[in-house]
């Protein structure tokens, strides 16, 4: 079982988000980076992809020996137009989901990752804490976030931007407007931000992120549906995020802790090098 020896811990804010804590539960994702202004939630689920197909990888010159042929007969412009130029086109890509921004008015002290619980934690000055984690079960995330004055803002990807930087080699070279896609459907409300996209050949994904603030603190829950799921994804993602608003925080907690109790408890490890220990339980 993860101990107190093996948490990820910043004194100073991420400030991009491949360097943000990492939650996950197999199909939503999430990493929290920022240092309040904003604190960063990057929103992520495993089936958002581009899928066109690639016609040269599906052409009969699509070979090895053709490969080898083209070369030994000095035909490089064929070589690069057949193995070479399918990559330098935007899609068939990965994409994102976008990210919830939380604007605090409280400065900065430290986060840190318990992986016993894959429990994120943000906590700054004057008291102020925010706690995150992806639902081990449930396809939900949720934080709570003790304090007042902090705003949601939900960011979707500018699918629908001007093109300024064309792709070179993949779509993370070049901006999403070259997907095609026309732009996000966002819509809200007094306690509720939802954006809904379409995507190439149909595909569809939504994000619905809700909230509920009393004199305690705020409490908000999100949930990213595609299209794989069925028709009217932003519908089932509103229907989740009320029914976790209903559950209440403590409850999705106790059930998410519960899993990850049972999953530390099937294996373990002790080693005299406690900082190999803790990376044995970072990777597991």
């Amino acid at each position: 079982m993860p101990s107190s020896q093996h948490p990820i811990e910043y004194s100073v804010p991420a400030t991009t988000w491949d360097e943000g804590l990492p939650l996950g539960n197999a199909m939503l994702g999430a990493l929290v980076w920022g240092d309040g202004n904003p604190l960063n939630i990057s929103l992520d689920r495993a089936d958002l992809w581009d899928l066109r197909p690639v016609p040269e990888f599906h052409a009969p010159e699509y070979s090895y020996a053709t490969m080898r042929r083209w070369h030994e007969a000095g035909r490089h412009d064929d070589l690069i137009r057949v193995f070479e130029d399918p990559y330098r086109r935007p899609a068939p890509t990965k994409i994102p989901a976008g990210r919830i921004e939380i604007s605090s008015p409280h400065s900065f002290r430290a986060s840190t990752l318990d992986i016993a619980n894959a429990l994120a934690s943000v906590e700054f000055e004057g008291g102020a804490k925010c706690e995150i984690f992806q639902h081990a079960t449930q396809p939900l995330g949720v934080l709570w976030l003790r304090g007042s004055g902090a705003k949601f803002h939900l960011r979707a990807p500018d699918f629908g931007g001007e093109i300024v930087n064309a792709a070179a080699g993949g779509i993370d070279c070049g901006d999403l407007s070259q997907l095609g896609y026309p732009p996000p459907q966002e819509s809200s409300g007094e306690n509720f931000q939802a954006s809904e996209q379409s995507g190439w050949d149909g595909f569809q994904f939504a994000v619905y992120l809700a909230w509920r603030e009393d004199a305690n603190g705020i409490f908000a829950a999100w949930s990213i549906v595609s299209s794989f799921e069925g028709a009217g994804v932003l519908d089932i993602a509103r229907r989740r995020v009320e029914a976790a608003l209903q559950n209440g925080f403590d409850n999705l907690l106790d059930t998410h802790c519960a899993w990850w109790r049972d999953f530390w408890e099937k294996s373990s490890l002790a080693l005299p090098d406690k900082q190999l220990e803790k990376q044995w339980f970072l990777e597991t």
